[in-house]
């Protein structure tokens, strides 16, 4: 095990610089930071010599999956990774490693199909990519476990509003992390509808200002902020889960509204009106008790009133 374990080590900085600036593949962390510990793998999964298959989300190099196929030959491990140089090591690892029962998967977990497993781990912020993998895992008709390690001092908090897994126990980490301990949660309790099961998919809030006025914002990109708030990507905005009157389809909007939310997901606009000029990004799009724009310089115009409106 001591020659498996020199083996496992990478020219973690050399590797790194291959690796895209797109979201999601937290370029420019430190190994510490993005890799979970050896040590910590090797505890963890000493706590689980029943489990006959474990999946685990954002693999990187694949340390995890190769760990517990070592340990556990007569078991199958997964890991999907959607960064190309650390999917391409993780299965170089694999084969000189000749180890069968451990498989690779280059995709992207906003859109991957999830397999069945006893036991999943999370190493993960909070965001719409997370909401979609609980939601996946909730939707799962057979019981398992799901190991999260603390990754942004929010995840913990925001699985407590996952109303069908339950905390289990802990394990005490090597690493240094935002919590201490990893937590182990148990699938099976009663799942209960949330904003999270809509944050990565494209769907429309109803929105209550103060003033009673209703606007619309994107489901799509919601964010768990705090309490009970809730940021929006389009538009950004932090709202509280109150302000939410209604869920809507877009076929279900009329045209005019649905080319103003295409409009603010696109870029900058230029609007003409009664002889004055505008320029800025949509923001707000009042549709209650009149249709109306709110650019992000504040000002707000009447839809009624456009003669034009054009993208820069």
């Amino acid at each position: 095990m001591k020659d498996f374990l020199e083996e496992l080590k990478i020219n973690f900085d050399h590797l790194e610089k291959s690796v895209s600036s797109r979201p999601g593949s937290y370029f420019g962390l430190e190994q510490e930071a993005l890799l979970t510990d050896v040590s910590d793998y090797f505890n963890i999964f000493s706590h689980f010599n029943h489990i006959t298959s474990y999946v685990e989300f954002g693999s990187a190099y694949g340390h995890g999956p190769l760990i517990f196929s070592r340990l556990y030959p007569s078991a199958q491990s997964i890991g999907i990774e959607f960064e190309e140089v650390r999917f391409k090591t993780a299965t170089t690892l694999k084969n000189n490693f000749k180890i069968p029962n451990c498989e690779f998967i280059l995709d992207d977990l906003a859109i991957t199909k999830i397999p069945a497993a006893d036991l999943y781990f999370l190493y993960f912020p909070t965001g719409p990519i997370l909401d979609r993998i609980l939601f996946e895992l909730s939707q799962m008709i057979h019981k398992f476990n799901l190991v999260v390690v603390e990754s942004h001092s929010d995840l913990i908090p925001r699985l407590e509003k996952e109303t069908w897994l339950t905390e289990a126990f802990e394990i005490p980490l090597v690493s240094p992390r935002h919590y201490s301990k990893a937590k182990v949660y148990a699938s099976g309790g009663l799942k209960l509808s949330s904003y999270f099961d809509f944050s990565f998919k494209e769907k429309y809030f109803m929105i209550r200002d103060s003033d009673h006025s209703i606007w619309i914002g994107d489901s799509l990109g919601l964010e768990w902020h705090s309490k009970d708030s809730l940021t929006l990507l389009n538009p950004p905005y932090t709202i509280h889960e109150n302000q939410i009157q209604a869920l809507v389809e877009f076929s279900s909007l009329n045209s005019s509204i649905q080319h103003l939310i295409k409009l603010r997901t696109v870029g900058e606009v230029k609007i003409e009106s009664q002889q004055k000029h505008f320029q800025g990004f949509i923001r707000k799009i009042y549709i209650d008790p009149h249709l109306i724009i709110e650019l992000s310089s504040g000002q707000r115009i009447k839809y009624e009133d456009l003669s034009k409106i054009d993208l820069i």
